[in-house]
């Protein structure tokens, strides 16, 4: 008589744990920082290790056991409920995690930063300024000062704690203003190279409130602004011939990356779901119409699949085939909404498109440009500027500084990172 011992719960374990350090491995393989079960920006080897560990201990552990080798477990169908239902939970484990730490990370940095801050700089607080595309902060010594520096930052939270907490270092050699465009739709971070409001029309607003940039300013970008900096350059230097360009941790592309990471924040999923949210897309006719187009697919896919199912006598027929009709749906849904230009057919347009125009931003350009990168942006960028950069002739005015791994996740910089920050930015 044949032995039949059917353990749902523990396969479903299994494929869980397996998930979850796949997961963790191609985060690291990709450079996925929002995916960091332990927040901030990741370390591969960290991540390696980690996904390597989960997996071996969820083979050893499952494997272990003589009822899962040799005895008949658990019938095909079911094998791939568990395998997918493993992989839709390590999934949203790894999105929880990720946000949560990411999230108490950043409020536990936030409020150190607060106290030291509070204890080292209380009687500097700088002048708020709002205008319809940015949010402005003027140090208190910008009419005095002689020298005058620009900075260029993230729009949201963190670049203003991060300006908030540089200011006061930096007006003892400048007077600043700190710029902080608008969030695009709402919330969520201005984004790339052609999104968000441009630098000289947001400085051209701030001249007409009575706060003109004079000749010869420093201008500084910081993580994603530093790459709006980039590409404003020619604008920037014809209109105020700045002493000097320093672009702070700009994303630097890799083109074996279909997405690209931000430099100074660790994009978790939690933070995609608040852009999407304030972006509002289901207001935008393109999703009025992919939803006309997927709907009558759906309820068509959804039939065929319960038909089969229960034609085939698979067990709980009419769940699986709605799951699994929803899920082809998707797929089938996807094809001609690309013919029509619902959704975009080409894959991986960022990493055809934002390199060349990264690397092109460096080239040519009158006044000292002068790049800040860490991490293994440093190495790729020291590895992609012979082929992609400026020629040698025309790299005479570029500086390239590397700073220590410290400056990781959405603006926490320890105190050695905000030293020698510091010092960069206070040459």
């Amino acid at each position: 008589m044949e032995v039949f011992h059917e353990d749902i719960l523990e396969t479903f374990l299994f494929s869980f744990l397996a998930s979850l350090g796949i997961i963790q491995v191609m985060a690291a393989r990709r450079g996925w920082h929002g995916l960091s079960v332990y927040g901030g920006r990741l370390h591969r080897g960290v991540n390696n290790a980690l996904g390597a560990a989960l997996l071996v201990f969820s083979y050893a552990w499952y494997f272990s056991d003589p009822l899962h080798r040799n005895v008949r477990n658990i019938e095909a169908f079911m094998s791939l409920v568990c395998l997918l239902l493993g992989i839709l939970a390590a999934c949203a484990a790894t999105a929880v995690l990720a946000s949560l730490s990411e999230s108490l990370r950043r409020r536990l940095r936030a409020r150190a930063g607060a106290g030291e801050r509070d204890r080292g700089d209380a009687g500097v607080r700088p002048r708020e300024l709002v205008l319809p595309a940015a949010k402005v902060l003027l140090s208190p010594g910008w009419e005095k000062m002689e020298r005058k520096a620009v900075v260029f930052a993230e729009a949201g939270r963190g670049g203003e704690r991060l300006a908030r907490r540089l200011l006061p270092h930096l007006e003892r050699h400048a007077g600043c203003v700190s710029v902080h465009p608008r969030r695009q739709g709402g919330t969520g971070e201005t984004r790339g190279p052609g999104s968000g409001p441009s630098l000289p029309e947001i400085l051209r607003e701030l001249g007409e409130r009575g706060v003109a940039v004079p000749p010869g300013a420093d201008f500084i970008g910081l993580g994603w602004s530093g790459n709006g900096l980039l590409r404003e350059r020619d604008r920037i230097e014809e209109t105020y011939l700045p002493r000097r360009l320093l672009a702070v941790a700009p994303v630097v592309p890799d083109p074996g990356r279909a997405i690209l990471g931000d430099s100074f924040r660790s994009v978790t999923p939690w933070d995609a779901l608040c852009r999407l949210a304030g972006e509002r897309p289901w207001r935008e006719e393109s999703f009025r119409a992919l939803l006309r187009l997927w709907a009558p697919l759906c309820l068509a896919c959804i039939a065929a699949a319960v038909t089969l199912t229960t034609l085939f006598h698979v067990r709980w027929s009419v769940l699986s085939g709605i799951t699994g009709g929803s899920i082809a749906s998707l797929w089938a849904a996807y094809f001609p909404a690309a013919r029509r230009g619902i959704v975009a057919g080409g894959r991986g347009w960022e990493e055809r498109v934002v390199p060349g125009l990264f690397w092109e931003h460096l080239r040519g350009g009158g006044c000292p440009l002068e790049v800040v990168v860490c991490g293994d942006d440093a190495r790729l960028f020291r590895a992609r500027l012979p082929s992609c950069g400026p020629t040698p002739e025309a790299r005479e005015g570029l500086r390239f500084h590397v700073l220590p791994a410290s400056l990781r996740g959405k603006f926490f910089l320890d105190r050695e990172g905000v030293r020698r920050l510091l010092e960069l930015l206070a040459e």
